[in-house]
């Protein structure tokens, strides 16, 4: 949990403190580059993470794969929801909090079941239960190409036009 807060606050730091000086597009231009970074940071702590669980199999492994995989959910998390309030129009945040969990719901069950099946296969095969890690960092690689991908100036979150200034504005108060 520690090294889960302190990632959230040192990559909330970063990410907002940037824009003294910045207003309009430079400043969320530079918003949406440092969050980029942030997403990128914490995507390759969770391939790291899946990484030493799969293949560190003694206990400074897991402990190290359980920092990875902590700083991930710091660096990332917070972001998300930021990223979806960045582009929700004022006064319609909760609504899209919950559209957006109720979306994850049955992905998160899809994929645990997937992980499941696959630990099975691989403890059958003779590896241990590693197949989850393996899905794990490969669908984290892919997921993470995509996300760069929408960030880019040729996605749609990379659209500095879509952004909703004014709540950035009020978090950087």
């Amino acid at each position: 949990m520690g090294v889960q807060f302190v990632s959230a606050k040192l990559s909330g730091a970063w990410v907002s403190c940037s824009g003294e000086g910045l207003e309009g597009d430079a400043f969320a231009a530079e918003h949406l580059r440092r969050r980029s970074v942030a997403f990128a940071l914490g995507y390759g702590a969770l391939v790291a993470g899946n990484c030493l669980f799969a293949l560190a199999p003694s206990l400074a492994g897991m402990t190290a794969g359980w920092a990875c995989v902590g700083v991930h959910m710091g660096l990332t998390h917070s972001l998300i929801q930021a990223t979806l309030q960045s582009y929700t129009p004022d006064g319609m945040a909760g609504t899209a909090f919950s559209l957006f969990d109720i979306a994850c719901a049955p992905v998160l069950f899809s994929a645990n079941l997937l992980a499941g099946t696959l630990s099975q296969q691989t403890v059958a095969a003779g590896m241990g239960p590693v197949g989850a890690f393996y899905m794990g960092g490969a669908a984290t690689l892919a997921s993470g190409a995509l996300l760069l991908l929408a960030h880019s100036p040729a996605g749609a979150l990379g659209d500095r036009s879509e952004l909703n200034l004014s709540a950035l504005s009020k978090r950087r108060r």
